[in-house]
């Protein structure tokens, strides 16, 4: 059931105004999706311990068209980082989009 607003990002090459890169983020779709969290794992991290989710996102195959590794997907305050992309090849339904999310 795919019952969650997402947005699918891509960084924006911008510069600002002494020409540092800016890391920024622009939409490329909206789109509804399924979110379910597969697995959680801690890793220790500059001397700490991060806590690291992997999501799986699955929404209808047209999204294959834009995604990419490095791209990332928002629901509300959530920020879900795409690791890989999974397309349905067989039926052409669905598409899963691996995401990951640290805390």
């Amino acid at each position: 059931m795919m019952n969650r607003r997402c947005k699918l990002q891509k960084k924006a090459g911008t510069v600002d105004a002494i020409g540092q890169p800016l890391d920024t983020w622009v939409d490329v779709v909206s789109f509804w999706g399924h979110i379910k969290v597969t697995s959680g794992y801690e890793i220790a991290k500059s001397d700490a311990v991060t806590e690291v989710n992997r999501i799986n996102i699955r929404s209808r195959f047209m999204v294959a068209a834009f995604a990419n590794a490095g791209m990332r997907v928002l629901h509300g305050d959530m920020v879900y980082n795409i690791e890989a992309i999974q397309p349905d090849t067989a039926g052409r339904e669905h598409v899963d989009l691996v995401c990951e999310v640290l805390r």
